[in-house]
């Protein structure tokens, strides 16, 4: 699976109420973790100060091994948010006012280490947990829904083993592989009205066959051709001029799908090479500069995907608030990198919980049951689920797209509304 996908507790109680993890680096636990213990059981308990009161959520994020340089960024966008809701001035349920902690296991990319993790949330209680990528944790999955633990995937990356009826605990409330491709199709019927027809164009990760149906679907419905020869490659090739040669012969006007950043740069720059104007639409989220800065300038152009600019009149404002927030505790680097997913989760966990009006975890579900949309940091969101993966346990908010220009240039197209049913 992808180990660069695309595509994020606790600090400052409301008025200094609590300022144990105050300082940018959180605690470490046993295993390399961050973490803001707090109480056992349920994960509810009082507060220094009369009335209020401290939840801990779970979290089970590899922020040691490879594939920490994503979920470390998650963690830290998980812990700003957590700072976020607090000052604000923590969550009401039932008539009792809590501040939010984190209690973070590191799943240390491998197996073994997830499972670990997950089994010793479960054996604290925590009955809320905020989870890696789907392939992460699907071997974990048991432990989550024998004890009725909720469990927020960062992503699901067109995997129906970690989210189906099978599993009714599982919930995915960020943008992934299924939200990106109907964004993709999307921004090709809007920013390039030329593109007639698209092929699949990924490294060869084991997905192919989920990932060209649901690109098949999605295109088809739009209108646009979808050629039935997809292009897969060893993710550690090193020469794509070959590669860039049978796209080309496809006759494909544009390709889709989502590979490492320095394999697409590579891409683009043989295409280019190469003669080709094809649009390549990539399912990836680092910034437009970083692929033409790799690229080179010349060839950088006629491409998109899903990075935001990070200035305030692109922003939402809790997305600004976020990004604010990293800088403030983590420094310009960690907010320029930011990771909402983890972030996300928290934020619409909150929504759920004040809504439901209880910490019960069956409660909660059964409001999100009844609702048709809820809040997302990137804006209004849409729960879904039912025609893709069985059950509605999806929600996705809109998505932002940038394209590259000649010249070097980037250019911010917008919010894209685009949902998974």
């Amino acid at each position: 699976m992808k180990r660069t996908i695309a595509i994020l507790v606790t600090l400052l109680l409301c008025l200094s109420l609590f300022t144990a993890c105050s300082d940018k680096d959180a605690p470490t636990t046993s295993s390399g973790g961050s973490t803001a213990p707090s109480g056992s059981g349920s994960g509810s308990e009082t507060g220094e100060s009369s009335g209020v009161e401290v939840y801990t959520v779970g979290a089970l994020l590899n922020v040691t091994g490879w594939f920490s340089s994503i979920d470390s960024s998650s963690s830290e966008g998980l812990y700003a948010m957590a700072a976020i809701i607090n000052e604000d001035g923590g969550i009401w349920v039932d008539g009792r006012n809590y501040i939010i902690e984190i209690d973070l296991q590191d799943g240390q990319s491998e197996a073994t280490g997830v499972r670990n993790g997950a089994q010793i949330l479960a054996n604290s209680g925590r009955k809320y947990l905020i989870v890696g990528n789907c392939f992460f944790i699907e071997g974990s999955l048991d432990i989550f829904n024998s004890n009725g633990i909720m469990t927020m995937m960062n992503m699901n990356s067109m995997n129906f083993e970690a989210l189906n009826p099978k599993w009714p605990y599982s919930f995915w409330f960020n943008c992934g592989s299924a939200q990106w491709i109907v964004t993709a199709i999307e921004t090709l019927r809007a920013q390039y009205p030329e593109v007639r027809s698209i092929v699949y164009l990924n490294d060869d990760d084991g997905n192919s066959g989920t990932m060209t149906e649901y690109i098949r679907i999605c295109a088809e419905r739009s209108g646009l051709e979808y050629i039935d020869n997809p292009i897969l490659f060893d993710p550690n090739l090193t020469d794509f001029s070959g590669i860039a040669l049978q796209t080309i012969n496809t006759g494909a006007d544009a390709t889709i799908g989502n590979y490492s950043d320095a394999n697409a740069s590579a891409i683009l720059k043989e295409l280019r090479n190469a003669g080709s104007d094809i649009v390549m639409a990539m399912l990836t989220n680092s910034s437009i500069a970083s692929y033409q800065e790799t690229a080179g300038f010349d060839v950088g152009w006629n491409f998109f995907n899903f990075s935001l600019v990070l200035e305030e009149e692109y922003c939402t404002d809790m997305y600004w608030r976020l990004y604010q927030k990293l800088n403030e505790m983590y420094g310009i680097e960690a907010a320029k990198n930011l990771s909402p997913n983890s972030a996300e989760s928290l934020y619409v966990w909150m929504q759920l919980v004040q809504g439901a009006n209880s910490f019960d975890v069956d409660d909660v579900i059964a409001y999100w049951d009844t609702r048709p949309a809820l809040d997302t940091i990137t804006g209004p969101g849409i729960i879904g689920g039912q025609e893709f993966f069985g059950i509605d346990r999806v929600l996705s908010g809109p998505i932002p797209v940038s394209i590259g220009e000649p010249n070097g240039v980037s250019r911010f197209a917008g919010w894209v509304e685009s949902y998974v049913r």
